[in-house]
């Protein structure tokens, strides 16, 4: 093929009309000589929608095949005539009983009806907005169990106009409640871990529709919950089915059927990273998602054949990470439900290690948390941790800071923490919030150190836009302050504030905040040693250039980080970077952005390029 052309169209451009059409990114067009007519005709419904989502009722689209003179090269043209476009005039109700037709008293109004459509009166016609509304309705009925529900709608045109009625009908059946559970194809998962999942209840409504997906009912968030599980099913597959079972019982009862296919929960991963701020890092970790520390191999041979350990929802891992400038060794636990309670139990142990300019730094410690959901978005937990924290390799012209935590330290802190999340997916959201607040006490069960931390954390993510494309531009605004009440002589520099990095883009490393007296000379250095107060600002804009996987931003970073709360010595930063996701290799995106501190102190450390790239083998 030798190009995709476009006829008739004078609303939108080539431009916008080509990102609709597979034509123009299908090379092999030409397959033994035959021309894939499957893929024209695909092509012109995805323009008819693509017009129809947009207000144009009446536009009619069609393909015209051209062949070169050699016949092995081919010119596919879309003949468009896009009409005028339309207002939505009236929202229109009817009802009818799905078994004799008659008129029937509605369970839903018909202001109701009007309440739940997506598109209102005086509103562009916007087809996506129509399905909207059908999904909504559908959702309100299914969840007072009519599962046989059925919306049409209809559009009345008013060519002279340009207006369009939208007839909306409902037919519904006699509502069902939820009868048996009957759950299958989970030979390795116990059936308790199941059940946490389910939001289906005996004898509740049977809130879940039999043709079709309704994302508010529970038969759907019960499927979607098993998915996000991630223990059963693979991305992208249909390996979790929750449907209604015939027949329909005398009281109006219906047995649901929960099918499900495991998932192979168990990951070996080998792969490096490399980040402007702890150098090149490789990457080793074993782990075990449907791990069940109850389950004691009762032979060698049960044991090797991975039979034993699984099935009871926990997590295990362990992860090595050794580097040029960091290293990390972790070993952790997890059981999101203890004792088939509301509470998890989080454990971990682990060795670390840093290269910081001004000194090294090794961690051996391990962390103990309880915590406890309160509904999907809010979260409470109670954590400790116990440190030995050695610091060492400090130049004799370094900080005195630095020398007064020099050696090893025993440190134990104990924490609370509340938290919320409502994301719309959990990786490049583009809509939803998430805040975090937490107290932090060291020294309760040890006399090295003795300080309080408070912090406070939030983001919110706005789409700003969508282009005709459909692609999104999303801003998201951050900001953290932390405060610790005590003196800074009071708490270790490895545990003071400090920010810089990925963290504070423009900036080095922990290279903004208070700087120290040299130990060698007794005057004012230029080293950072970390402060008490921090406020941090930060605004972000990212618009897709080809698609969501590449994406450019700009941002604007501010803050400060000194030894008392206020807004003294602000620094202000604004950059531009990109965002690579590349799904064959890692959902996490790949980040390079270049910062420009606008406003800075003379002690500052800067830095101007900074980015993580994270690899798997």
């Amino acid at each position: 093929m030798t190009g995709v052309r476009f006829e008739g169209n004078a609303v939108f451009s080539d431009r916008q009309l080509r990102s609709q059409v597979e034509m123009s990114t299908y090379t092999p067009v030409l397959s033994k000589g035959r021309f894939d007519e499957q893929k024209a005709e695909e092509d012109v419904q995805k323009l008819i929608q693509f017009y129809r989502d947009r207000g144009y009722v009446d536009v009619r689209a069609g393909w015209q095949r051209v062949d070169a003179p050699n016949n092995r090269e081919v010119i596919v043209v879309y003949h468009v005539a896009e009409g005028e476009r339309y207002t939505v005039r009236d929202v229109m109700v009817e009802y009818a009983d799905q078994r004799q037709g008659e008129a029937f008293v509605p369970r839903l109004s018909p202001e109701q009806i009007r309440g739940l459509m997506s598109i209102k009166t005086g509103d562009i016609y916007n087809a996506g907005l129509i399905r909207k509304g059908v999904e909504d309705i559908y959702a309100a009925l299914t969840r007072m169990g009519y599962t046989q529900c059925n919306v049409y709608v209809e559009d009345l045109t008013d060519a002279e106009e340009n207006l369009v009625d939208l007839r909306v009908r409902i037919v519904q059946s006699s509502a069902s409640k939820t009868g048996l559970i009957n759950v299958i194809g989970n030979p390795i998962t116990k059936m308790k871990v199941v059940y946490r999942y389910i939001e289906l209840q005996p004898d509740e409504p049977a809130d879940i529709h039999e043709n079709r997906i309704v994302e508010d009912s529970a038969g759907d968030k019960t499927r979607l919950q098993l998915e996000r599980s991630r223990l059963f099913g693979p991305t992208g597959r249909p390996d979790v089915q929750v449907v209604l079972q015939d027949p329909v019982g005398p009281d109006g009862h219906r047995d649901v059927l929960i099918s499900l296919k495991e998932a192979s929960t168990a990951r070996f991963e080998v792969g490096a990273a490399i980040s402007s701020d702890s150098g090149l890092i490789g990457q080793l970790s074993i782990s075990e998602s449907n791990f069940d520390i109850t389950d004691w191999p009762e032979s060698f041979e049960e044991f090797v054949s991975r039979r034993a350990f699984r099935g009871g929802g926990q997590s295990a891992s362990i992860s090595l990470e050794p580097g040029n400038i960091s290293e990390s060794y972790r070993v952790r636990f997890r059981d999101p439900f203890i004792f088939e309670s509301n509470y998890s139990l989080d454990t971990s142990a682990y060795y670390s290690s840093f290269e910081y300019d001004d000194y090294d730094e090794r961690r051996v410690g391990g962390t103990l948390a309880f915590g406890r959901s309160f509904g999907s978005q809010w979260r409470a937990s109670l954590s400790t941790r116990f440190e030995e924290v050695g610091v060492g390799d400090i130049e004799p012209d370094r900080p005195v800071d630095l020398f007064d935590s020099e050696g090893t330290s025993l440190l134990d802190i104990q924490g609370l923490t509340l938290s919320r999340s409502s994301f719309d997916r959990p990786i490049l959201p583009t809509r939803g919030s998430a805040l975090q607040l937490s107290v932090e006490q060291a020294g309760l069960l040890t006399d090295d150190w003795d300080f309080t931390r408070l912090r406070a954390s939030g983001i919110v993510y706005v789409p700003i836009q969508e282009d005709f494309l459909g692609r999104a531009t999303v801003a998201n605004f951050s900001s953290r302050i932390g405060y610790i009440p005590d003196s800074p002589d009071d708490v270790p520099v490895f545990e003071r504030l400090n920010t810089g990095g990925a963290r504070f883009r423009g900036f080095g490393v922990r290279g903004i905040g208070p700087v120290g007296i040299r130990n060698d000379t007794g005057t004012l250095g230029d080293d950072q040693v970390g402060g008490t107060w921090e406020l941090f600002v930060s605004s972000e804009i990212q618009q897709p250039i080809i698609n969501e996987n590449f994406r450019l931003v700009f941002f604007s970073d501010m803050g400060t980080i000194t030894n008392k709360p206020g807004f003294e010595d602000w620094r202000i930063t604004a950059g531009v970077g990109l965002r690579l996701t590349v799904p064959a290799l890692t959902p996490v995106p790949l980040a390079f952005d270049f910062g420009f501190p606008i406003r800075k102190m003379p002690t500052d450390d800067t830095r101007i390029f900074t980015f993580t790239v994270e690899v798997p083998f």
